[in-house]
């Protein structure tokens, strides 16, 4: 991904076995971060029930840096990634042959066959 289209300054991963887990944690995380005084809850984009036109799915929330010991870092965000294990390997394969053909496929780059192969 290039700089200029990043949104955050940080990111964090979690992975789960199941999909009900995934909606749990996204759940809990945006009520817990709803009250907290450092971190507030921004945004959530549902991948999986929507998923990504190159077949990315996954939850990604946004938090946003409000109070704490780094002032000059207030208002970044940070953005979690949750996903299943399955869907983990998924954006793993992806940039692995990212990396290997030298097209990111995240970026719609790539021959239409490998394109297709990641929607299914």
């Amino acid at each position: 991904m290039r700089l200029s289209q990043m949104q955050d300054i940080a990111g964090v991963r979690t992975v789960f076995n199941t999909i009900s887990e995934v909606y749990d944690f996204a759940d809990d995380m945006q009520k817990t971060y709803s009250k907290n005084q450092n971190f507030s809850f921004k945004s959530s984009k549902d991948y999986i029930n929507r998923p990504k036109e190159d077949g990315y799915r996954g939850i990604h929330q946004i938090f946003i840096y409000k109070k704490g010991p780094h002032k000059d870092s207030f208002g970044l965000s940070v953005e979690l990634q949750i996903r299943t294990l399955l869907q983990h390997y998924w954006a793993t394969a992806v940039e692995i042959l990212s990396l290997k053909s030298s097209l990111n496929l995240k970026l719609g780059e790539g021959l239409e066959y490998k394109k297709e192969f990641f929607k299914l």
